[in-house]
């Protein structure tokens, strides 16, 4: 939480510098941009909070983390996890994004997808290898 609260406060500082506010201020106000579909807050697998400025990216990355998963060449209708982690899937929406900005929103897609229950994790016995599962 708190770099989410300094990147907000370095933007509306720049803008005003006698701009002051709390941190529930912050996370009401973007609890409202929420509600509306302006912003997505995004929960890493460390639970750390992220704000993300384009929502509709994560609709699409998940749309494709299924399409992709249903490409399985085994027919399984999985991902690797450590592969998809590892940004070694090839996703259109996360072209042009730094890095670190793609391993948030490939790890907080596939969070909510396990919250939620639109996939489940399983682990190979013969390799130890886990895979995202998503069922027809």
């Amino acid at each position: 939480m708190p770099s989410v609260r300094r990147n907000c406060e370095k933007r509306l500082q720049a803008q005003d510098t006698k701009w002051q506010f709390t941190d529930a201020e912050m996370l009401t106000a973007v609890g409202h941009l929420e509600t509306h579909g302006y912003v997505k807050r995004l929960r890493t697998s460390r639970g750390e909070m992220r704000i993300l400025l384009a929502p509709e990216l994560l609709n699409n990355l998940a749309a494709s983390f299924v399409l992709e998963a249903r490409r399985n060449p085994k027919g399984l209708g999985s991902l690797e996890e450590k592969r998809l982690l590892a940004g070694e899937y090839s996703f259109a929406e996360l072209q042009g994004l730094a890095p670190a900005e793609r391993a948030i929103l490939l790890d907080s897609a596939a969070l909510l997808f396990l919250e939620h229950n639109v996939c489940f994790r399983e682990t190979s016995p013969l390799n130890l290898t886990s895979y995202l599962v998503f069922p027809d």
